[in-house]
């Protein structure tokens, strides 16, 4: 019996670690995207944490005090507004590399497809050759059968 080869298996190979690495990409940029989105929601809870402490009422707090939670507040604003702008970036990064991703499982199914419908082909000769061989095999029997009882045997003589 002959053995199948598939032409195409190394590419399929290179196919495959293609789609493993764009994987692996995907995986860290989401994530990179988790950590943006986490970061967020932490500077908001630490600046409503905050202000909700720092509540500002008559003559509590100096006038210094008050530009400082000021200022501290306005430099968590920015900082919040910063990682939203990373964060839609990110997301427009991994929108690509999931598309990507997709290519790159779609090429991987072609060659497989083709490989699939190869080994099938493959085992329909092999299957194909295995019935012209039986059928030899039973040419031959019966041939075999029929120059037994064509020939006289030796008891039949007497």
């Amino acid at each position: 019996m002959r053995r199948f080869t598939f032409r195409l298996e190394n590419v399929l190979n290179i196919r495959r670690k293609q789609e493993e690495g764009v994987q692996r990409q995907f995986a860290m940029g989401r994530a990179e995207l988790l950590k943006i989105e986490n970061d967020i929601n932490d500077l908001g809870d630490k600046m409503h944490r905050f202000m909700a402490q720092n509540q500002i009422s008559e003559g509590s707090f100096t006038v210094m005090e008050v530009l400082a939670v000021d200022n501290y507040i306005s430099r968590l604003e920015y900082e919040i507004r910063r990682l939203e702008m990373l964060r839609k970036e990110k997301e427009e990064e991994v929108s690509t590399i999931l598309s990507l991703l997709h290519e790159a499982k779609r090429t991987r199914k072609v060659i497989e497809n083709l490989k699939k419908r190869q080994l099938e082909r493959h085992h329909d000769e092999l299957n194909r050759e295995e019935a012209g061989e039986l059928d030899d095999i039973n040419q031959n029997i019966n041939r075999n059968r029929e120059t037994l009882t064509i020939e006289t045997s030796p008891l039949e003589e007497l």
